[in-house]
């Protein structure tokens, strides 16, 4: 039997006990694993198995210390965006500053390091959870340039990353409202342009870029434009062509 088909056999042996709860005998096989083979595939395996038993039998010490054992021993493996997502999870349910800093820092790391993976998806979503109840957070929007609440860096990292998935319309639309909200009409007219050109005008966009033309930007041109592209199907399309006829 050669060194490979060996260490299957033994991580096979230890999934099954661990299959029948046996938390503790599976942990001192992977540990055995990993120093008789610690090359990147068995041992890699073994390392993550071993993290992962931590994590599920309450150890959430253990856990974090055998993810980040992982991470710096395995970096090339593809499973060090969970590692790091998993580590995250875990700091988010601590209440101190220093740790809900580190849940936010991972997360960056995810969304930066594997972009348009799933993981990526995940830790953008939970980020912006965070930046939605940290309003003190700020930074830059890459595109306006602009100091902005952190929530909108990362909307635009939803858009950039994952542009035609549903994620990415209600970031669109939300990043409209924020910069509305912000009183930055001509930013939030550019995002409604976009998200207008991403299907059947979804969340009713055409009439809400007249109105914005019409009342926060001054340019009867615009509006009457996106009006006119109100679509009969729209419950406010009565109303955008009652707007055509005023102007």
């Amino acid at each position: 039997m050669n060194r490979d088909t060996q260490a299957a056999r033994l991580l096979e042996v230890a999934k099954a006990k661990l299959a029948n709860n046996l938390n503790e005998q599976p942990l001192n096989d992977l540990r055995q694993i990993i120093i008789d083979f610690p090359g990147p595939g068995p041992a890699a395996e073994a390392a993550f198995m071993a993290a992962e038993i931590h994590e599920k039998s309450g150890r959430p010490e253990d856990a974090m210390a055998a993810y980040m054992e992982f991470e710096s021993r395995f970096s090339g493996d593809r499973r060090i965006a969970d590692a790091k997502l998993r580590r995250s999870t875990i700091l988010g349910r601590q209440r101190q500053a220093k740790a809900q800093a580190m849940t936010l820092q991972l997360l960056v790391e995810v969304a930066r390091d594997f972009p348009g993976t799933p993981q990526a998806q995940i830790a953008l979503q939970n980020t912006l959870k965070i930046e939605g109840d940290r309003r003190d957070l700020r930074g830059v929007d890459p595109v306006t340039k602009l100091d902005v609440p952190a929530f909108v860096v990362t909307l635009r990292q939803v858009i950039q990353q994952f542009p035609d998935a549903p994620q990415a319309l209600a970031a669109r639309n939300r990043l409209a409202i924020a910069f509305s909200e912000m009183n930055r009409p001509a930013e939030a007219a550019a995002v409604l342009e976009d998200l207008a050109m991403r299907g059947d005008n979804p969340m009713d966009v055409w009439f809400r870029l007249g109105e914005l033309y019409q009342r926060r930007l001054k340019d009867p041109a615009k509006a009457n434009e996106a009006y006119a592209k109100v679509p009969s199907s729209s419950p406010r399309y009565n109303d955008a062509q009652r707007k055509l006829k005023r102007w």
